[in-house]
């Protein structure tokens, strides 16, 4: 089993969708609708898409088919809690999230070991920071739903 150290392969940036002129807390990091921001502190990327298929029986058969609900798309970022600049990955997330701010999460890699995946529609959904401990840095964990995903072409 290989682990992938995600914060050397990818670059995470979001741009903010909906309101032109952010207000509330969201002026703090955008200006408009269309802006991007780099995500600097990314050390964990999940991406799930869940196609959740049920088998069809019948009255005098079973196992005749499949019957696919609609595909489910998410994505959960783990990142640090320490400010790159003037602000940190967790209060612009945060920021998203009490907002219901609507965006686009853009991930490009830094070689050309996969190709580029653009998340469309997001909103982030649920937060969990993990527990501090003494010898480690605090990581902590967003769940991203998305309405649409471009997947990279082979």
């Amino acid at each position: 089993m290989t682990i992938v150290n995600w914060k050397a392969k990818i670059n995470v940036a979001i741009k903010l969708l909906s309101d032109p002129v952010p207000q509330g807390i969201l002026s703090k990091f955008f200006t408009g609708a269309g802006d991007i921001i780099q995500l600097a502190t990314t050390q964990t990327y999940n991406p799930i898409i869940e196609s959740n298929p049920e088998v069809l029986d019948s009255i005098s058969n079973e196992n005749i088919g499949y019957m696919f609900k609609p595909r489910r798309f998410r994505v959960e970022l783990g990142v640090l809690p320490i400010k790159a600049g003037d602000y940190s990955d967790g209060e612009l997330l945060t920021a998203l999230q009490v907002e219901r701010a609507e965006f686009e999460l853009a991930i490009t890699p830094t070689s050309s070991d996969f190709g580029s995946w653009t998340w469309e529609r997001c909103r982030v959904s649920t937060s969990n920071p993990s527990n501090l401990t003494i010898d480690n840095v605090p990581i902590s964990t967003w769940t991203i739903l998305t309405l649409g995903v471009q997947l990279p072409t082979i």
